[in-house]
Formats: structure tokens, C-alpha cells, sequence
């Protein structure tokens, strides 16, 4: 089941980040309230965040799922609930950097752009001037109206 973040998901949602070598150090109490979490029974077992950069713009991050899940649609449902999140708070643009994923992301209306390209607002993130590598492919899904 797909839900918003609840006090209490910070750790679930950092073990499944740190076994998929995904970054959290940049996370803080801040942060949390822009997850979506996926529960399977008492299971935390998926996570996807939409950082805000300024008021239209967003960094789609973290998205990550157990192992054990994929492969069954989990990952499009986080995407999407995250996107979801982000109309609610009026973005509408949103970016993302990915080392592996692309072509997942490619299949959810994301493109591939020039990083040099991407908003100031972004680049100004931690994701994006040290946590993710340089190598890092930057995507970008646009909506006429706030995701």
C-alpha cells in the first residue's frame, strides 16, 4: 500500500537507501515529510521523495524499492505518488539524476537533458554539485499544469 510518510518510516526508509547505495546523507527532518513510502503488510519495502528547489521545481530522489518487490509495477506506483505529492504542492517541473535507472525513468516520460541545462535551483542541490557523480545522467518531466 502506497502512503505518505509517517513518523516513525526514517529508519525503513534509510535501510532500504543504504543497501541500494543510494545517498542519505543530505537527509534530515526536513526531509521526511517528502517521502512516499510503499508498505507490503508491516513492511517497509519502497520509498520515493520529491525535494522542492523552489516553488515549481523539484528533484525526484531516493526512489528505491526491496529487492524482493520489483519488477511488479511498486516502482511506477512510487514515481507516480511522488509526482503526486509534488501537484499537491504545485510543481511543475521536475528533475532527477540516475547513475542506472534511465531507461525505467524513460518509460515514465522523463528525458534525458544537458546538465548544463538544468535550473540553477537544481544544481544548487547537494545531489547535484556532490552526492551523485558527474557521470550522473540528468532527466527532466515537464507538465503544462503543476505535476
Amino acid at each position: 500500500m502506497l502512503s505518505p510518510y509517517q513518523s516513525g518510516d526514517e529508519a525503513g526508509i534509510q535501510r532500504l537507501l543504504s543497501e541500494a547505495d543510494l545517498v542519505v546523507d543530505d537527509l534530515d527532518e526536513n526531509s521526511w515529510s517528502h517521502f512516499v513510502v510503499l508498505r507490503r503488510g508491516d513492511q517497509l519495502v519502497g520509498a520515493a521523495a520529491i525535494q522542492p528547489c523552489s516553488s515549481q521545481i523539484g528533484l525526484l530522489r531516493s526512489v528505491v524499492l526491496d529487492p524482493a518487490v520489483r519488477h511488479h509495477g511498486y516502482g511506477r506506483r512510487l514515481v507516480t505518488g511522488a509526482e503526486d505529492l509534488g501537484r499537491e504542492n504545485g510543481l511543475r517541473d521536475i528533475y532527477l539524476l540516475t547513475n542506472t535507472a534511465a531507461p525505467f525513468f524513460s518509460l515514465l516520460g522523463y528525458r534525458e537533458i544537458d546538465r548544463q541545462s538544468t535550473p540553477d535551483a537544481v544544481q544548487a542541490t547537494a545531489e547535484f554539485q556532490q552526492l551523485c557523480p558527474a557521470s550522473a545522467v540528468v532527466m527532466r518531466k515537464i507538465r503544462s499544469r503543476p505535476l
